[in-house]
């Protein structure tokens, strides 16, 4: 692995800083500022598109509980209507074991043979 050299930042003739390093190349500072600008950037644009993620990920779940809670919604009407039919066919079995009952009593009345 390569360790770090030092630089050695000086003026160029037209007053801008420049750094050197010991392989002789020499960097402008205006360019370590775009660079800088451009890291900047990215990441601004990184968190805007996490943030815009998010977003959008939560307004999914929330559609998505919305349905559930109208197929739950659903079920309970659904539930209820079997409910109440059940409640109406017990009455009328009821009303007609009791019917069945009298006719039964009025035959046993009736039959000569009991």
């Amino acid at each position: 692995m390569e360790s770090l050299r030092p630089v050695d930042w000086r003026r160029s003739s037209v007053g801008i800083a420049e750094a050197q390093t010991d392989q002789g190349g020499v960097m402008a500072t205006w360019i370590w500022i775009v660079i800088a600008a451009a890291a900047v950037v990215a990441l601004a644009a990184l968190a805007v598109g996490w943030q815009r993620g998010r977003e959008k990920r939560l307004a999914q779940r929330r559609e998505k509980a919305q349905a559930l809670r109208q197929e739950a919604q659903q079920r309970h009407r659904t539930a209820k209507e079997r409910e109440n039919m059940a409640q109406e066919l017990k009455e009328r079995a009821t009303a007609e074991r009791k019917e069945g009952d009298k006719v039964a009593a009025q035959a046993a009345k009736v039959d000569p043979d009991r």
